[in-house]
């Protein structure tokens, strides 16, 4: 399947970068590589980084750029931009821009288990290593399903919602969206279903602590 992201505030967040032609600017979910070309338009003798932690998304990143020598790609986690930096005998830059979250080729990628329109496995995991959250899902305590969902998405329903899914998991394993659909399964109830991916996906990746230990 071929890497398609349809860039969000594409303009606006690199029109805010306000690009030196000369500048050294990183971009850490490089993805699809939108915000970047659109960066590169400006740059001269600068230089691009592009760090993304998605394997599909590097190999898209390294073809596309394949003809730029000005552009370094990074497979790493942006948490870890300090030492990427540090390797590349950078020691300071003129920009940084994150496009947070799921792309959109990350949803419409069934197996990668990133919608819950589809049944597909219950993986979610960005960088394709390391906890999915079907290990999660099967493995965690109905405490610790409660406290992730209410920490992360304030839901009031955390207590119900996490002994349905241990109680689910009892009959068989939680593989994909039936996991949820037992307990949600009005339309009424598809919000619901929504945010509970998110906060798997959310507990899988890391995201929050990801961006705070970023900026620190």
């Amino acid at each position: 399947m071929e890497f398609h992201h349809i860039s969000v505030l594409l303009n606006e967040t690199v029109n805010a970068l306000n690009v030196k032609p000369n500048g050294i600017y990183v971009d850490c979910t490089a993805g699809g590589g939108g915000h970047s070309s659109k960066l590169l338009e400006s740059l001269e003798s600068g230089r691009l980084i592009a760090v993304d932690q998605d394997p599909e998304a590097i190999e898209n990143l390294r073809d596309k750029f394949k003809d730029s020598k000005n552009v370094t790609v990074v497979h790493d986690n942006f948490v870890n931009i300090n030492s990427v930096l540090d390797s590349l005998g950078i020691d300071k830059v003129d920009g940084i821009m994150a496009d947070l979250g799921v792309s959109s080729y990350q949803l419409d990628t069934d197996e990668r288990g990133f919608s819950y329109h589809k049944d597909a496995p219950l993986d979610m995991r960005m960088s394709k290593e390391g906890t999915s959250a079907y290990d999660l899902v099967n493995s965690l305590t109905q405490q610790q399903i409660q406290k992730i969902l209410f920490s992360y998405g304030d839901e009031k329903f955390a207590p119900a919602i996490s002994r349905s899914i241990v109680k689910e998991r009892e009959k068989k394993s939680c593989t994909g969206k039936n996991c949820w659909c037992g307990h949600c399964s009005s339309n009424r109830m598809l919000d619901r279903i929504f945010r509970i991916f998110l906060l798997s996906g959310e507990e899988t990746n890391h995201e929050d602590r990801n961006q705070h230990e970023s900026v620190k």
